[in-house]
């Protein structure tokens, strides 16, 4: 059976053109560059086929870190995220716990406030609990917009404290050191001011509300408890 010594898992359901995706690409490149060997899998796919989860499964019990990248979906976890952790905790329970990798999760949303990212980490954190993973932390990442599901090696400057914090973090890595305070400052750190971001956020939801033509449903409460 191949192992490898970073398995890497893409939780967002627009597969390759996410922010996702392009952060952990990048990521694989640089610990590549460090001669690591790097399996880059994206959840909603492997989960379609059972060869394909098997397999997903059987390099996790060999490798030496699994990072997991997401979105933030209603301060949680995409569903098939949620999925793919509760397959993973049946088989590893199944099998008696073959391998402790350490686990890492990055947490990224359109909020400026990395903080909106925490809950999602916890949750993130109890599942390395009880699936046997050594969690050795978790990065939110706010204002994940201004990537936008770009290539960071073709981001120019909006990916430019985004590709500093995976360099960061694949040095980190590569010796077995913990996260560095300086990865989760850089990857946070806005290229525009955060009224500027807000107002650009809002306008496209907006656009997004015409498009869709709920522009006057904005303002709805449909979970409001009726006098």
């Amino acid at each position: 059976m191949s192992t490898v010594n970073f398995l890497l898992l893409s939780g967002s359901p627009r597969g390759k053109t996410s922010t996702s995706y392009s952060l952990l690409r990048y990521l694989k490149t640089q610990l590549e560059n460090l001669g690591k060997s790097c399996e880059l899998s994206i959840a909603h796919k492997i989960m379609r086929k059972e060869a394909d989860f098997e397999n997903f499964s059987n390099l996790l019990d060999s490798a030496d870190y699994l990072i997991v990248t997401m979105p933030l979906y209603v301060d949680s976890l995409p569903s098939h995220v949620i999925e793919t952790f509760t397959r993973l905790l049946k088989t590893r329970r199944n099998n008696s716990f073959k391998g402790t990798p350490k686990f890492l999760a990055i947490v990224n949303s359109g909020f400026p406030e990395q903080h909106q990212n925490l809950l999602a980490l916890n949750i993130c954190q109890q599942f390395a609990q009880e699936a046997n993973l050594d969690w050795i932390g978790g990065i939110p990442f706010g204002g994940g917009a201004i990537i936008g599901g770009t290539p960071l090696d073709s981001s120019g400057g909006r990916g430019k404290q985004a590709r500093f914090a995976m360099e960061i973090l694949a040095e980190a890595l590569s010796e077995d050191k913990e996260i560095p305070e300086e990865c989760i400052s850089r990857i946070n750190k806005l290229i525009i001011p955060k009224r500027i971001y807000m107002m650009m956020g809002n306008i496209r939801w907006r656009k997004q509300l015409g498009s869709n033509k709920v522009r006057d449903r904005l303002n709805d409460q449909p979970f409001l408890a009726s006098e």
